[in-house]
């Protein structure tokens, strides 16, 4: 009876992998220097390409997050709010009655119903969570991405305090170190940039052009030409340096609440304020979900069939996806 297991087990992955690989194939390219700590000196790129190459990896991932809004519409109870099927989900993920699988998929989901909300704050905690979660469970790009979406909804916050800064920081220097050692040189870009923008908010010049000339040097190496709009924020950030004491006389620095100037706040009364959500996280990628996901799906399954074969099985411990 194992050896049918294993043999159904061996059928279904079979089937699970190639219909993921062929939506979201993976093929490395060669690798570069990884100048960050905590890098390994060299890294292995690794881009989504499907049957023809994304000529932009944001497009690719609004995609995939569009084709998850059907799930999470079905997930919501009726008349439930967002914010309320945020909690709903976290606690159950808390209460430890389920499987790993369903654990993340919880805290993915929660965080995401809270983002949808508009309540910033307990979609970072959320996100952070979830990063704590993947880490323990050795999934780096994971890690990362969770680290990101984290520092992303901190910077919605509009009356941010130091524990929020903090916060932001800290997920944006974790998430840094990890996507560059894992050679994903894309979110090292993007996560470069969010750091460009929080020393920009903080009028740590400096500091701000040394992010945005990182950021630029990442796309750079994944794809000649897609650094230059790092490169022109860096050349404003190298303006405003030269000027200072011309500026500071104008009253045109400190620059008072940079985010609030540049890119404004987003709010649930914001017109395609959906849309924007999804905007917001399709700079993290999906595929690194959807890897993480069908890793536990299989691990689970795998199990599950087993277990179907010994006594004490019970049909609720199967979940379904």
């Amino acid at each position: 009876m194992v050896n049918s297991g294993c043999h159904a087990v061996g059928m279904v992955t079979s089937l699970f992998r190639r219909c993921y690989n062929r939506r979201r194939g993976y093929e490395p390219i060669p690798p570069c220097e990884a100048e960050e700590k905590g890098g390994s000196g060299k890294a292995q790129v690794e881009l989504c390409d499907g049957e023809e190459e994304e000529d932009d990896d944001e497009d690719g991932c609004k995609k995939e997050l569009y084709e998850e809004a059907a799930v999470w519409k079905k997930i919501k109870e009726e008349g439930e709010s967002d914010e309320a099927c945020g909690d709903r989900l976290l606690d159950r993920s808390r209460s430890g009655g389920g499987t790993s699988f369903a654990a993340y998929k919880d805290l993915h989901y929660a965080a995401f119903f809270y983002a949808q909300a508009g309540s910033w704050r307990n979609a970072a905690l959320a996100y952070g969570e979830l990063a704590a979660y993947c880490r323990k469970t050795g999934r780096e790009l994971s890690t990362g991405s969770a680290l990101l979406r984290s520092a992303k909804c901190y910077s919605e916050i509009e009356d941010r305090g130091l524990e929020d800064l903090v916060a932001t920081k800290l997920a944006l220097d974790e998430a840094l170190p990890l996507f560059v050692s894992k050679g994903d040189l894309w979110l090292a870009a993007i996560t470069c940039s969010e750091l460009a923008e929080f020393h920009m908010d903080r009028n740590e010049l400096h500091s701000a052009l040394v992010s945005y000339q990182r950021a630029a040097g990442y796309h750079e190496a994944r794809k000649p030409g897609y650094g230059r709009d790092s490169m022109l924020r860096a050349d404003h950030v190298r303006f405003l340096l030269a000027n200072q004491e011309a500026l500071r006389a104008k009253g045109e620095l400190p620059i008072n609440d940079y985010k609030g100037k540049s890119t404004g706040y987003m709010k649930p009364t914001d017109q395609d304020w959906s849309d924007r959500v999804v905007g917001l996280f399709s700079t993290t990628s999906i595929a690194h979900d959807r890897y993480y996901l069908r890793g536990l799906f299989e691990n689970f399954l795998y199990v599950s069939l087993l277990s179907n074969q010994a006594p004490g099985f019970k049909n609720q411990d199967v979940i379904t996806v």
